[in-house]
């Protein structure tokens, strides 16, 4: 049987984007999304900045890319909001996870 009091680290994620940075992210949520791979400096906020953008896009699913990032497909799913070829190969390390290939 499921605990019914675990849920998917991704709500944990919106739940830090839309107070701003004022609740801190889970854990979990550091360790999925690629905040855990950021080093010093203005990382943290080019992740926070991509998801952002991809939130304000009414096509956004949290379940969806919840699916992706369990497929380590995270950045694949954030690429159909915005271009990121500049940052790409910032995002690929950053985003990178136990579920990366």
């Amino acid at each position: 049987m499921r605990d019914r009091t675990a849920h998917e680290s991704v709500w944990d994620l919106k739940q830090h984007l839309l107070s701003r940075g004022s609740i801190s992210l889970s854990p979990s949520a550091e360790a999925d999304y690629g905040f855990a791979n950021c080093g010093p400096g203005s990382e943290r906020e080019l992740l926070t900045t991509v998801y952002m953008a991809a939130w304000k896009k009414g096509e956004f699913d949290e379940m969806e890319l919840h699916a992706h990032y369990l497929q380590g497909r995270t950045l694949e799913y954030l690429e159909k909001f915005e271009d990121l070829t500049k940052e790409r190969m910032k995002l690929e390390r950053l985003m990178k996870n136990s579920h990366s290939a």
